[in-house]
């Protein structure tokens, strides 16, 4: 279900990447990395120090000098305004910055409108760059018209970039509808987009029709996607056919896929004959299914009488599988005898089984005499088995040796046996 129509932004408008990096040009000389290899020492400023372009630091607070001569780590003594763009850093926050200089956390002091876009960044908030002096975060203090894509981002908000200058989060201040694909994106709520430019994240403003599938998207709901463009959630707005298999997905509830574009979770709109089984699963039930197409958990709407064993699973409870298409657990309608021993498994009980297919745990319809030792089971009551398919646990009927009827006796897996219980009827 991959959709080839996702993307949603073309990362950072030129004016953005530029306002950022002229941010930090003023100052990026005189900071240094932390925690690299180069920390020789931190230092206690005794008296007020003041940096080579005029910071201030802090009288009573820790700094690093690196031997480049860039300082990291200090905090403002008062606020420094840079003489080449007129931004004023705040007193008292710490100044961050790697190694080669490039300022890492700084904090405006006023907002400050960086003159090529016309942006205003918000004072008192942290503005994060990457090493490489690629924007990381910022927010904005007012709304700002992307010229570019129309897009309005929201004041107030952060908005933050991968590291190859592509956007990473934003909010929009109003609804935004992308030219190619025609999905509105809603406001007010945050935008994620993968470092190629394509979306992760949004919340549809209105439904939207999915061109590649013809399913309606339904508006006011998430919508989730895999980098590789298969949808990973999502939720109807109205009941969808699937035209291969035949199942109508139910409106309302949320679909979950796997990234390889199998469906993970889906409720049924109505009952559906899997034309594999024939068996007939009922509608307004949750279908699980492995990401290899195998199905993980269904719920039966009429009994379903197994070709091979003869076993018949009722209608109205849930079937486990495992992800090898081996029955995991399962109700049965009727008693059930098992050719391979002999014994009568009880119906209306759940049987449990391993990947492999040998049992794990079922219910005895009536006692049962081991053929080998003479032990006798008891009628209603779970025996359990390893999944090598030794005897686990089971109750027995009557005396035998040491042990008393009633008595559930458990088997470490070398076979010593112990009494854990007794059982009543």
């Amino acid at each position: 279900m991959a959709n080839k129509n996702r993307s949603l932004s073309h990362g950072v408008p030129s004016v953005i990447a530029g306002a950022l990096l002229l941010m930090i040009s003023s100052f990026s000389a005189i900071y240094c990395k932390e925690n690299a290899v180069q920390i020789i020492t931190t230092n206690f400023a005794k008296t007020t120090l003041v940096t080579p372009l005029g910071h201030k630091i802090k009288k009573g607070t820790y700094y690093t000098v690196f031997p480049s001569g860039n300082y990291h780590g200090y905090i403002l003594a008062e606020n420094w305004t840079s003489p080449e763009t007129g931004k004023v850093l705040k007193a008292g926050t710490e100044v961050q910055a790697y190694d080669n200089g490039i300022p890492r956390k700084t904090t405006l002091a006023e907002n400050w409108t960086e003159p090529s876009s016309g942006m205003v960044f918000k004072a008192d908030t942290e503005v994060l760059a990457y090493e490489s002096g690629t924007p990381q975060k910022f927010t904005l203090a007012e709304n700002w018209k992307d010229p570019n894509n129309g897009m309005t981002f929201k004041g107030g908000a952060d908005v933050l970039v991968h590291e190859n200058g592509t956007l990473r989060q934003y909010t929009l201040a109003e609804n935004w509808t992308e030219p190619s694909t025609g999905k509105m994106i809603k406001a007010d709520n945050e935008v994620l987009v993968y470092a190629d430019g394509t979306a992760q994240q949004f919340i549809l403003a209105d439904n939207w029709t999915e061109p590649n599938t013809g399913m309606v998207f339904q508006a006011n709901t998430e919508l989730l996607i895999f980098e590789n463009g298969n949808y990973r959630k999502f939720t109807l707005a109205e009941n969808w056919k699937d035209p291969k298999s035949g199942t109508i997905l139910k409106a309302g509830p949320e679909v979950l896929n796997y990234d390889n574009g199998m469906m993970q979770k889906v409720i049924l709109a109505e009952d559906w004959v899997n034309p594999n089984t024939g068996m007939l699963l009922k509608g307004d039930t949750e279908i699980l299914q492995y990401a290899n197409g195998n199905f993980q958990k269904f719920t039966l709407a009429e009994n379903w009488k197994d070709p091979k064993s003869g076993t018949i699973l009722k209608a109205g409870a849930d079937v486990l599988n495992y992800d090898n298409g081996m029955m995991q657990e399962v109700t049965l309608a009727e008693d059930w005898k098992n050719p391979n021993t002999g014994m009568l498994l009880k119906g209306d009980t759940e049987i449990l089984q391993y990947a492999n297919g040998n049992f794990q745990e079922f219910t005895l319809a009536e006692n049962w005499t081991n053929p080998k030792n003479g032990i006798i089971l008891k009628a209603n009551s779970k025996v359990c088995l390893y999944e090598n398919g030794n005897v686990e646990q089971y109750t027995i009927a009557e005396d035998w040796g040491e042990f008393h009827a009633g008595d559930t006796i458990y088997f470490d897996p070398d076979g010593t046996p112990e009494v854990i219980s007794p059982e009543t009827d």
